[in-house]
């Protein structure tokens, strides 16, 4: 790409980014408000606590049960993010586990080996299957598809004792950094209801990040995990390539998918993606769970800026976020930190349009059907979509129908793609080492507007190339932009390193405050044109 042609394409998408940002700072105006804050001191509780406190018959977990149903009850017209609930046998499971625990018949010791989160509420991302529970994948054509097995993820934290409370919303087929879909509707940012809360997972951090969930189950193909955390200020880990079972989702991915493909756990606190991840992993000899990191050998790399064409500037809040956990660890711990610059970092988007979408671009619709529908008249439905006759959103009718026309100038780059890949990883090999990480934002902005993800695209290869390397990211909360909203960054390991990645970020979460709740006045007028 020319130099002309690399600014021509930057200035057309500032140009469309400003005016999306002026006719919506206006739609909305006056409107900002976020949830009411937590004000049940349960719901301020991490999943591991409240575990050992039901194990240890200090709390019930009827309580806790009800205490999550009576904030999902406070918060949803606020947020509109569970699709349906497990109400009624939430609580009757939790009666069933105060009973067991009365009776003796197992020891608190045995009760947190074989059944950690006993007691202890779980959501989980309409995508995922849960038995008995609608498969819809967010689409109307679903609408009646029931689950008949839970996701083998799912069933790991049924059977280490948690209990399921809801099912949340998430974009139709997942093709959206915008939580919406004509089935169950729109889903809001918790800290501003006025913005997204980021997709494709994100009806699940819409409500953890409320304190209407404790802990969920999400899935990332492109960062359907992190975004979403990023924006509602949670905590997020895309584990390793091949490390945890990713099987059991709504559609049937392609090998070339399911391979970047991955599930996981989001949470409020960062202990809990670890006693998450210690649960599905239970069997894995590949994980070294140790309990303490030596930052004094530790060697950080961090970069804050991709220069792309259709990728944003880093926002200067973010920006300092990615400095200052490095500067966090080097001042308390003497570690070793360095700015660096991976130029083929810029090629991520390419990669993932040729050597992955382009790849199945072709039957995209097909594939997110499950083979129900193959061909679509796309122009067709966009009239339609004018008249409200469409069944599908904006968000999955462009990819599904458009793919092909939009690739059909690189479609020839996938050799070169596949090239660019493998230097890619090449170099992230010979960066990182068991006592390294890298650093870098998880988005270069926070929360946009509703349908002001339109112009984001380009800004998700942040996310997206890690999927493509397969390397373990835990995406760490660390603060608020100026219009209070929350912003994060990513700590990325060596792949199979996920437990550094996850304490590092513990290790943020004491310096930098991590998730924090709502306030429950308004967050004021948006005067950033």
């Amino acid at each position: 790409m020319s130099e002309i042609t690399w600014w021509l394409k930057r200035t057309l998408l500032y140009i469309i980014a400003y005016t999306f940002r002026i006719v919506l700072t206006i739609v909305f105006w006056g409107e900002q408000k976020s949830v009411p804050p937590a004000r049940n001191q349960l719901l301020l509780k991490s999943a591991k606590q409240l575990a050992k406190e039901i194990r240890e018959g200090k709390l019930k977990s009827e309580e806790v049960i009800q205490t999550y149903i009576n904030r999902i009850v406070e918060v949803e017209p606020y947020i509109n993010a569970v699709v349906q609930d497990n109400f009624d046998n939430a609580i009757i499971e939790a009666r069933r586990v105060d009973d067991l625990i009365e009776s003796g018949e197992f020891s608190i010791e045995q009760l947190s080996e074989e059944k950690p989160l006993l007691g202890v509420p779980f959501t989980v991302k309409c995508i995922l299957r849960v038995k008995g529970f609608p498969e819809t994948a967010g689409s109307l054509i679903f609408k009646d598809r029931i689950a008949e097995t839970d996701a083998p993820i799912v069933s790991i934290i049924k059977d280490a004792g948690g209990i399921f409370l809801a099912l949340t919303n998430a974009p139709e087929f997942s093709f959206s950094l915008e939580t919406d879909n004509k089935l169950y509707g729109r889903t809001c940012n918790p800290y501003d209801v006025t913005r997204t809360c980021g997709g494709s997972s994100g009806g699940e951090a819409a409500l953890i990040s409320s304190a209407g969930s404790v802990i969920g189950l999400g899935n990332d193909l492109l960062g359907s995990l992190r975004v979403p955390a990023h924006f509602c200020g949670l905590f997020a880990h895309k584990s390793s390539r091949n490390l945890i079972p990713t099987e059991g989702v709504s559609m049937d991915l392609p090998p070339i998918l399911k391979k970047i493909h991955t599930a996981g756990p989001m949470s409020r606190f960062s202990e809990d993606l670890i006693t998450m991840m210690k649960i599905i992993l239970k069997s894995e000899k590949t994980m070294n769970f140790q309990k303490e990191v030596d930052f004094k050998i530790l060697k950080i790399y961090y970069q804050t800026k991709i220069d792309g064409a259709w990728v944003f500037n880093t926002e200067k809040e973010i920006d300092q976020a990615v400095r200052n956990a490095a500067l966090h660890c080097n001042t308390k711990y003497g570690t070793k930190v360095k700015e660096i610059k991976v130029p083929l970092i810029n090629k991520t988007n390419a990669i993932v349009l040729n050597s992955y979408y382009g790849r199945v671009a072709f039957n995209l619709l097909a594939i997110a059907t499950n083979g129900k529908i193959k061909n679509l008249n796309g122009i067709q439905e966009l009239i339609k979509m004018l008249y409200g006759k469409c069944q599908f959103t904006f968000y999955s009718l462009i990819p599904a129908c458009f793919a092909k026309w939009l690739l059909k100038d690189n479609i020839n780059l996938v050799s070169q793609c596949d090239n660019w890949n493998k230097e890619l990883e090449n170099e992230f090999e010979r960066l990182l080492d068991d006592n390294s990480l890298f650093l870098c934002p998880t988005l270069p902005h926070t929360a946009p507007y509703h349908n002001e993800s339109l112009v984001s695209y380009g800004s998700a290869c942040f996310v997206s190339i890690f999927n493509i390397l397969g390397l373990p990211v835990t995406q760490c909360p660390m603060g608020f932009d100026k219009h209070g909203l929350p912003l994060g960054i990513q700590v990325v390991g060596k792949k199979g390193n996920d437990m550094l990645t996850m304490l590092a970020a513990a290790e943020l979460e004491k310096a930098f405050g991590g998730w924090r709740p709502q306030m429950d006045t308004t967050l004021g007028n948006k005067k950033d044109l």
